[in-house]
């Protein structure tokens, strides 16, 4: 009995164990899947975060500088207050974004639950979207809270199709969503920092930043908002009308906080003579009028100059502002550093200057050792890090694009000008350097790696990265860069290297990290001329077409090289089960690619391409009629969606169809959707009846 006694008891300890396992594992279960959610909800919304700018802000912060702030009476009136607004201005270079990053680490400290941030940056492009702004917000408050997260995640499978990814929501949908969620808490704090921002870049010229500012302005409403709101920027005529009932604040940098950032950074410099110490001190705060900026840039001038004396004689000819400053730098790396320095130099600040997504320090240093006549990769031409920053150290903590892409007569300096970033030139050279790297030899043998690996994205996106690191920015960016190339050049060596009709291993690995994973279909002749097609290159297209690549190429995932040139899918996401899944609204087409579109359709028209194979289409929105259920749609069809009158009446002019069958938007749908291709359309429906009657 005994003996049956121990195993009972054996047994239920078996028991338990087996419990307490079942519930780590229900457990993981559920944490793994609220991986999954999270991750979906910022492929969503919130492509961009803010977490490593607060971090490289923090890093600037020097100790015992900007506590005032926490005394001013209009923060006191902001933080005491559960819907207060409070707008912060400054003059550039006065330590807005350093002084942010000191509110927000205040504020997560003490305020805690309910806090979330966002820094715009002229680096990022990304980051001066509204709607990237607002998906942050929304995505850190998810976070901090269940409910939140619950509200989220419904408002995202409301939006799904049958599990695909729905298109992302506009501002007023983001706004709204942002209000409802900021009820799960008892009083919600937001700090944006750099609304001066957006639509600063010349890629995001079609953010409305006086709408923006208006739609923020609703989040602090007094009747019915627990939302804190800080705002943070220089003072600009529309962010002042639209935050005109704000509270505000006007900062510069106070003299005392000058005096310790002086004290911190003079401590960098090698000086043997303490007097001449005091004297940098003194000249500095004495010429900084507010800007902590200014007393950055002179300090990293000083720490150049090889002794004492020099400096002393610098000291007594401080460039009074930044763009002085910048030329005195600029002709000293140019007077005190070989050509083949100064080459490295140009390139480092054409990379700052025009980076679509900053790049990290290890990033940087591979591309600008690129060498497109090399046609590889050569590691021993990386430079060091450590001589970059030495090179460069002003321009990359500070903001430089403004200055480098002066207009030449406005520098006084001939020498200064050499280092001027022209912008198409820029361009020019960083499309030459992404597609001179991603061609290299070196990827060939990659490739014949990466295709036996069982985790072939992985590896592409994590391992290589390790060895490769400029890969991943030259491969997710290059369609980004090659929106500003100027296709008129002859077309250059490195075109020819990675575009080939037979595909080359080195392309091969390119569609691999493009999310292809029909590493089989990456081997036909029609795939470099679809991607030359949708990059919009004629020459390209035109050489390959002559050397025998498919006009009509088709696979699995019914492309074609002419429905690529139409809708230019870099701008959508990958296609799913056959179908073309829109993410995009198609209601504006940029003028920019007008011309390249209309020769690049038809040079594939002439060369042969089927103008009436049809793509299956699923719309995201819900007034459209692909929203229900997928639709064949000709590329007239899609032309026309797209709002291309030119490619549309081309088209037409060819014979093509406007519906690949009796089925889908007929000729009456396409009438109201753009009446001058309509129209057309009905008058060659007209003149074919007649001709037929008159034959009969």
């Amino acid at each position: 009995m005994r003996e049956v006694l121990n195993r009972v008891d054996t047994m239920g300890v078996q028991i338990l164990e087996i419990r307490n396992d079942q519930k780590k594992l229900v457990q993981m279960c559920a944490t793994q899947e609220h991986a999954s959610n999270l991750q979906k909800i910022r492929d969503w919304i919130s492509p961009t975060s803010s977490e490593h700018s607060h971090q490289a802000a923090l890093n600037l912060y020097q100790r015992g500088t900007g506590q005032w702030v926490f005394d001013l009476p209009e923060y006191k009136n902001w933080i005491e207050d559960k819907n207060s607004a409070l707008w912060v201005y400054a003059i550039p270079g006065a330590g807005k974004t350093i002084l942010a990053s000191l509110i927000i680490k205040n504020l997560l400290s003490s305020q805690g639950v309910g806090t979330a941030y966002f820094y715009c940056s002229y680096k990022n492009v990304d980051s001066q979207r509204p709607t990237n702004i607002l998906g942050s917000l929304i995505t850190q408050l998810a976070l901090l809270n269940q409910r939140a997260f619950q509200e989220v995640w419904e408002s995202y499978e409301n939006c799904s199709l049958n599990g695909r990814l729905p298109d992302r929501p506009n501002e007023a949908t983001l706004c709204k969503l942002l209000k409802i969620i900021s009820k799960q808490f008892d009083e919600v704090t937001i700090v944006i920092d750099g609304l001066d921002e957006c639509g600063s870049a010349v890629e995001s010229f079609e953010i409305d930043r006086p709408q923006f500012v208006l739609t923020l302005s609703t989040l602090h409403n007094k009747n019915d908002s627990n939302i804190r709101l800080l705002i943070l920027s220089r003072d600009e005529v529309d962010i002042r009308a639209g935050l005109r009932d704000f509270p505000s604040i006007s900062i510069a940098a106070k003299s005392q906080d000058l005096r310790l950032y002086v004290h911190a950074m003079a401590k960098k410099l090698n000086i043997n003579d303490q007097g001449l110490r005091s004297e940098i001190i003194d000249a500095l705060i004495n010429g900084a009028e507010g800007m902590f900026q200014w007393v950055r840039c002179q300090i990293d001038y000083l720490g150049l100059l090889p002794n004492d004396r020099d400096r002393r004689k610098a000291l007594k000819k401080l460039p009074p502002t930044l763009p002085a400053i910048y030329i005195r730098i600029l002709e000293y790396l140019d007077s005190h550093y070989p050509p083949e320095t100064q080459n490295y130099i140009r390139r480092t600040l054409t990379w700052l200057t025009m980076a679509k997504t900053p790049l990290s320090m290890p990033e940087l240093a591979e591309a600008i050792s690129i060498d497109e006549n090399s046609g590889n990769c050569d590691h021993e031409a990386i430079p060091d890090e450590a001589a970059i920053r030495q090179w460069c150290s002003t321009f990359i903590k500070v903001e430089p694009a403004q200055f480098l892409e002066s207009d030449e007569s406005s520098i006084s300096s001939t020498v200064a000008t050499k280092y001027l970033v022209r912008r198409q030139e820029a361009s020019n050279y960083i499309v030459h350097t992404c597609l001179t790297y991603l061609s290299s030899d070196v990827f060939n043998e990659v490739y014949s790696k990466v295709k036996e690996r069982d985790n072939v994205k992985g590896f592409m996106k994590v391992e290589m990265k390790d060895t490769y690191c400029f890969y991943g920015h030259a491969a997710s960016c290059l369609h980004k860069y090659m929106n500003d190339y100027d296709y008129e050049l002859e077309e250059p060596i490195p075109f020819r290297r990675l575009l080939t009709v037979k595909p080359t291993n080195a392309f091969s690995l390119l569609c691999i990290y493009w999310n292809n994973d029909n590493i089989q279909e990456l081997r036909h002749e029609s795939t470099s001329v679809k991607v030359a097609s949708g990059f919009l290159l004629p020459r390209t297209v035109k050489r390959l077409l002559a050397e025998g690549g498919d006009p009509n190429g088709r696979s699995d995932t019914s492309w074609t090289p002419l429905l690529f040139a139409i809708t230019r899918p870099w701008a959508y996401s990958t296609n799913i089960e056959g179908v073309l899944f829109i993410t995009t609204q198609w209601d504006i087409e940029d003028t920019h690619f007008g011309l390249r579109r209309l020769e690049v359709v038809e040079l594939l028209i002439s060369a042969g391409a089927n103008i009436n194979t049809p793509v299956l289409i699923r719309d995201i929105r819900s007034d459209h009629p692909c929203f229900s259920n997928p639709q064949l749609m000709s590329p007239l069809s899609l032309a026309i969606e797209s709002n291309l009158p030119d490619i549309s009446l081309l088209l037409l002019d060819r014979g093509a169809r406007v519906t690949p069958d009796d089925e889908g938007f007929g000729a009456q749908y396409c009438f109201l959707k753009h009446p001058l291709i309509g129209s057309h359309s009905f008058a060659r429906r007209s003149d074919m009846n007649k001709s037929t009657r008159s034959n009969c």
